[in-house]
């Protein structure tokens, strides 16, 4: 995603702010590490526990990326008007969760308000 965002004109990926630069990084590591891994273990997972775990920790990876966000008054996306890298690192994630894990894990998205009004 950096290189996009270094590699193309356009509308920045990154805030010019460090500050928030960090902040971007951090909620586009957390995807990869949070939320990632656990949409695969519990698409993927065969027995009961396994899926509730996975399930667990998916809810958690999402409700902290949803509590870090700007609040939805301040605009639509992860730092509220300003598109970012940690929208894009979510939004195939979050789309494949509405869809994929809807339909075959009985995911909820409405557990995450924040995240639907963000994605629509």
């Amino acid at each position: 995603l950096e290189y996009i965002h270094d590699a193309f004109s356009g509308a920045p990926l990154l805030p010019t702010m460090p500050l928030l630069r960090a902040k971007v990084r951090l909620w586009t590591k957390h995807v990869d590490a949070d939320i990632v891994p656990h949409f695969h273990r519990l698409l993927f997972a065969n027995d009961s526990e396994a899926r509730d775990e996975a399930r667990l920790a998916l809810s958690q990876g999402l409700a902290d990326f949803q509590a870090a966000m700007a609040p939805e008054s301040e605009g639509p996306f992860f730092l509220g008007d300003d598109f970012s890298m940690a929208d894009i690192a979510l939004a195939p994630w979050w789309q494949r969760m509405c869809t994929a894990l809807r339909a075959y894990r009985k995911f909820d998205p409405s557990g995450c308000p924040r995240l639907q009004a963000w994605f629509e």
